[in-house]
């Protein structure tokens, strides 16, 4: 299947096409990035690209350039609404803002909406391809606390430590399949065994290491992680075990100099 082909898709339901401008902040290397980037290429939009994130150059380049759309991750948003210039700047052009790859507070998805024109996207996922969810937030005011529901094309389940499936409101592990999954962890089968997950007929999941529940209305409500991860800047930064833990020194500038 070709990758650029459901990116394509979802763009002209969020108003990509000639006359996006897309202003990029994150590396190109990354998931964050491309799934902003293929569907403005992909429909004959311009592409604005950062060299390296900053506030004032963020908000300059988007009044300057008009911009349609933007995908960044949470951290970006957040220092984004502190800069004290923010409201002084004209970003009326922009239709919709995306954003994915680490926790987004429901109190900082109400002040972008508040404080931002245009919608407001949250994409769920993980490199690895295990389903996607997607929040329209300027749709659902309400559920600002969830990260949305499956997207076409994705099976999104909860199941308990035992890998049964939970009911509808029951808690457990996040669990996901789509078209775009992964194979393997390159030469790492124990790796690879462990991420998956089979249901009865056979159907193969990807665990994403969250937990989660699906609420009345079926949005997927995050509520922990199995296991210790840092995310710095979007991007998975996980948590050694002791044994893999060496003591660090620190050099710094002698006082004596």
């Amino acid at each position: 299947m070709n990758p650029c082909r459901p990116s394509i898709w979802r763009g002209t339901l969020n108003g990509y096409g000639p006359q996006a401008v897309t202003l990029l902040s994150t590396p190109l290397y990354s998931n964050t990035t491309l799934a902003s980037f293929f569907p403005t290429v992909g429909l004959g939009g311009t592409v604005v690209l950062m060299t390296k994130f900053d506030v004032v150059e963020y908000l300059e380049l988007a009044q300057k350039h008009r911009v349609t759309h933007s995908m960044m991750v949470p951290v970006q948003y957040q220092r984004l609404m502190a800069h004290p210039g923010f409201d002084s700047y004209d970003l009326s052009s922009f239709k919709r803002k995306f954003c994915t790859s680490a926790p987004f507070s429901a109190a900082l998805k109400a002040e972008v909406l508040n404080r931002w024109p245009g919608g407001l996207v949250e994409l769920y996922g993980m490199t690895e391809g295990g389903g996607t969810c997607m929040l329209a937030a300027h749709d659902f005011p309400h559920k600002l606390h969830t990260v949305g529901q499956p997207v076409p094309g994705n099976d999104v389940r909860i199941i308990d430590e035992k890998g049964n499936e939970v009911p509808q409101g029951g808690t457990g592990e996040v669990v996901g399949r789509s078209a775009a999954m992964m194979t393997e962890y390159h030469k790492q089968p124990q790796k690879t065994a462990e991420a998956e997950w089979y249901n009865r007929i056979g159907q193969r999941y990807i665990r994403t290491g969250d937990i989660g529940r699906f609420d009345e209305d079926g949005f997927l409500v995050l509520l922990d992680r199995k296991k210790d991860m840092i995310i710095s800047g979007g991007f998975n930064r996980r948590c050694c075990t002791d044994a893999r833990r060496r003591p660090v020194r620190l050099v710094g500038p002698d006082q004596n100099s």
